[in-house]
């Protein structure tokens, strides 16, 4: 045969009919699997919830643990709302008790910018969660949603502070990489003054992390391959700041406040 000749093999209807029937059988187990490791995923959000409530209810009495509850689980929604709007898939918020809360990426995104911006919900969010308790102040006059407020605006304020694990140092990546050294300042000055071992903790693990990320900053690899354009970088720093402003300003009228 020569080599111009080709050779053409057609396939019956009865095996594309078996190979679509294969196709279509895969794409249900897919999407079987995804359903219930879904459902784990809730169930576990739900059990930790519960752990963590209970763990808070120990320390300060019911109100104050579903008040942190439900501080914690709206901020990690708003960054599940940002991974949603990217079409990442991302874990329901995982509690942990006593320590916080995150929300696992099963997908990476694909820029700083991106990772910016799912940064920033987190804070949005639970900033707004927390401007409700403080207007639930006002209203009813009642001295612990005050505490719930105040709360609130402080641990999302301190969020983004701008040096990694931090959601600020996530979001000041893509406006640029030198403020974290602020943040790093920041940081540093509250260790010493508060001489906790959680902030002292918090230091060296975002110092590894940074020692982590700085070279593919000049190597043009990972999340930083994708440079993010002036424009949303201006955007990114207006909105960063004017979150911070807003609860900064809030929590000051906040502590001022006397019911």
């Amino acid at each position: 045969m020569s080599s111009s000749q080709r050779v053409v093999i057609e396939e019956s209807p009865a095996a594309r009919a078996a190979q679509l029937d294969r196709q279509a059988r895969a794409r249900r187990r897919a999407r079987a699997r995804r359903a219930v490791h879904r459902r784990r995923q809730l169930v576990l959000s739900m059990v930790l919830c519960l752990v963590s409530f209970a763990a808070y209810d120990w320390l300060m009495g019911w109100w104050f643990a579903a008040g942190v509850v439900v501080l914690l689980y709206v901020h990690e929604m708003g960054h599940l709302f940002v991974f949603r709007r990217l079409r990442l898939a991302a874990s329901p918020p995982l509690l942990i008790p006593l320590l916080g809360a995150l929300v696992v990426a099963e997908e990476e995104p694909g820029s700083a910018h991106d990772e910016a911006w799912i940064a920033l919900g987190g804070p949005v969010l639970g900033g707004a969660a927390a401007l409700g308790a403080l207007g639930l102040a006002l209203v009813t006059r009642q001295v612990h949603w005050q505490v719930l407020a105040v709360l609130g605006l402080t641990l999302n304020l301190f969020n983004l502070i701008p040096f990694p694990p931090l959601d600020g140092g996530r979001i000041v990546t893509a406006i640029h990489p030198l403020l974290w050294i602020g943040g790093l300042l920041t940081l540093v000055v509250l260790a010493f003054g508060s001489m906790t071992l959680f902030l002292s903790v918090l230091i060296v693990v975002g110092l590894l992390e940074v020692g982590a990320r700085w070279p593919t900053l000049h190597r043009g690899h990972h999340l930083h391959r994708q440079q993010t354009p002036t424009g949303s970088r201006v955007l990114l720093g207006i909105a960063y700041l004017a979150t911070s402003g807003i609860m900064a300003a809030a929590l000051a009228w906040a502590w001022s406040i006397r019911l």
